[in-house]
């Protein structure tokens, strides 16, 4: 996940803003056009140069953690297989940096819960 990417994620539960917790993140080399460009549009190279690979997404005010997994902040309010697997790499740390946070646990919206699988079972046989 872009560190530009942070000023326009809000909760999707209680629509205020979210704090970044960065486990493992790697540089982007960015080309001569690419930071010129980011210039001339008004855009700090340095949040489009850090890809967030491994972390949170916090909520403080409800104590919610979404996942950053292979760079794909998971906002979603109901639990996933990506959650599972998250736990399972990485439960023990988040217990221990983020004490008291969990992952939504809101029932998912009608249809919800078939459009992900769907979308998972493309994403996983695209080559």
């Amino acid at each position: 996940m872009r560190l530009r990417l942070m000023r326009y994620l809000a909760c999707p539960i209680d629509h205020g803003p979210l704090e970044l917790v960065s486990w493992e993140a790697k540089e982007i080399v960015l080309t001569v056009a690419q930071r010129d460009q980011a210039g001339a549009l008004g855009i700090e190279t340095d949040d489009l140069a850090r890809d967030v690979t491994t972390g949170l997404v916090n909520n403080p005010r409800l104590r919610l953690s979404y996942p950053i997994y292979r760079s794909v902040p998971r906002m979603l309010t109901f639990r996933s297989g990506v959650h599972t697997e998250f736990e399972r790499a990485h439960g023990d740390r988040m217990a221990r940096e983020c004490p008291g946070y969990a992952f939504p646990s809101e029932p998912p919206t009608p249809g919800e819960e078939d459009m992900l699988r769907s979308f998972s079972t493309e994403w996983t046989n695209y080559q």
